[in-house]
C-alpha cells in the first residue's frame, strides 16, 4: 500500500464532514447561499483588482455618462471590509426566511427588494444635490430582511439585557449591527438603508400584493444546474437521526457504537445482573416527564409558519425550550 495515499484518504475523511458542516446552515436555502457567495466574491474581486468603489457604485457622474451597468454592480459589492463583515452577519439570517417562504418566493423577494431599492437610490441621487453617490453593496436586500425580521421573528429572550429601566431582547443585538451598517458611511449609507426598509414595507403590504409573487417554474428549471454550487448538505445530528452524537441505534436504542450488540451496555452497568461481580446495584429512576407546553409558546412557533402539531412535538422533545424547538424545526425543513 502507498502510505501517502492512505494518509491522504484519512485526511480527506476527517476534513469532509468539517467542510460539509461549515455550509450545512444553508440547507434548503440556496438563494441565501448564492446571495452570500456573490456578495463575498464580488467584494473580493473588486478589492483585489484595485477597483475603487466609485467605479461600481451608483453615482451622479455615472448616471450622467449613461453607465447603466451600475444599477446592478452597485447592489453587489461592499465598499470596505468592515461593511462586508457586518453585512454578512446580517444577511446570514436570510436562510431562515427562505425556509419559511420557500426558495421561489424568497428569490422574488430578493429581486424585488433590489429593484425597488436601486430605483429609490437613483431618485435620491438625482433629486438631492448634496447626495452625489451612495454606498455600494446589497443594502436594499439586507434592510428589507430587517423588516421581515422585525415583523416575523418573536423575542425568545425579552429581558436578555437591562439597564436604566429598559429591557432589551436578543433582537437588540441584531438591530445594533444594522445601525452600525446604516451609519457606516454617513448619508451615503443611510439612503440605501432607508430604501431597503421601504422596499421591505412594500413587500409586506397586502395592498401591493408583492408577497404573492414567485420565481417562475421555467426559470427554476433553467437555474437547476447551479444547485451544485449553491446547494448544501443536510445538517448531521438532527433530532431523530439514526446516527446521533457518534452512536448507532441498535436493539437497545442508543446504547453503543456497534449495531446489534449490547456489550458496551453490559460493561456500563456491570453485566447481566446489573452490578460488578454479580452484585446488584441501585438503578436510577427515570426523571418525570416535562409539563405540557404552554399555549403561548405553541402560538409563538405557529406564528412563524409551522404546523401546530409540529410545534407541540418539538417543544415536548426539547423540554419546552422555545429556542431549541425552533432551531430543530428549521433544521428539519
Amino acid at each position: 500500500r502507498n502510505p501517502e495515499s492512505a494518509a491522504g484518504r484519512v485526511v480527506e475523511r476527517r476534513l469532509t464532514p468539517t467542510l460539509k458542516m461549515s455550509l450545512s446552515g444553508f440547507f434548503n436555502a440556496p438563494v441565501s447561499k448564492g446571495l452570500l457567495l456573490i456578495t463575498v466574491g464580488s467584494t473580493v474581486f473588486a478589492h483585489f483588482t484595485n477597483m475603487a468603489p466609485r467605479s461600481f457604485q451608483l453615482s451622479l457622474s455615472g448616471l450622467s455618462s449613461g453607465q447603466l451597468w451600475r444599477f446592478v454592480t452597485s447592489q453587489l459589492a461592499f465598499g470596505s471590509a468592515g461593511e462586508l463583515i457586518v453585512g454578512l452577519m446580517l444577511s446570514y439570517m436570510a436562510r431562515t426566511f427562505e425556509r419559511q417562504l420557500g426558495s421561489r418566493k424568497f428569490g422574488a423577494f430578493v429581486l424585488l427588494s433590489g429593484a425597488i431599492g436601486v430605483s429609490l437610490q437613483t431618485a435620491a441621487v438625482l433629486q438631492f444635490s448634496a447626495l452625489r453617490k451612495v454606498s455600494p453593496g446589497p443594502y436594499s436586500v439586507i434592510f428589507a430582511l430587517m423588516v421581515l425580521y422585525y415583523a416575523g421573528t418573536p423575542k425568545l429572550q425579552p429581558r436578555l439585557l437591562g439597564g436604566f429601566g429598559l429591557d432589551f431582547s436578543e433582537k437588540s443585538l441584531t438591530y445594533l449591527l444594522a445601525a452600525q451598517l446604516m451609519f457606516s458611511g454617513g448619508l451615503e449609507s443611510v439612503v440605501p438603508s432607508v430604501s431597503g426598509i421601504l422596499a421591505g414595507c412594500a413587500y409586506r403590504s397586502d395592498t401591493l400584493g408583492l408577497n404573492k409573487l414567485c420565481i417562475p417554474e421555467a426559470v427554476v428549471r433553467i437555474m437547476s444546474p447551479l444547485k451544485v454550487v449553491f446547494g448544501s448538505t443536510r445538517p448531521v445530528n438532527l433530532p431523530g437521526d439514526s446516527h446521533f452524537g457518534g452512536f448507532t441505534r441498535g436493539r437497545h436504542g442508543m446504547g453503543g457504537r456497534s449495531e446489534g450488540t449490547n456489550s458496551g451496555r453490559e460493561q456500563l452497568i456491570g453485566g447481566p445482573y446489573g452490578g460488578y461481580g454479580g452484585r446488584p446495584v441501585m438503578r436510577r429512576t427515570p426523571p418525570p416527564p416535562p409539563p405540557p407546553p404552554s399555549e403561548e409558546d405553541v402560538e409563538m412557533i405557529v406564528g412563524m409558519g409551522f404546523e401546530r402539531e409540529a410545534a407541540v412535538r418539538a417543544l415536548a422533545q426539547h423540554n419546552n425550550s422555545v429556542e431549541r424547538a425552533i432551531n430543530s424545526l428549521l433544521g428539519n425543513q
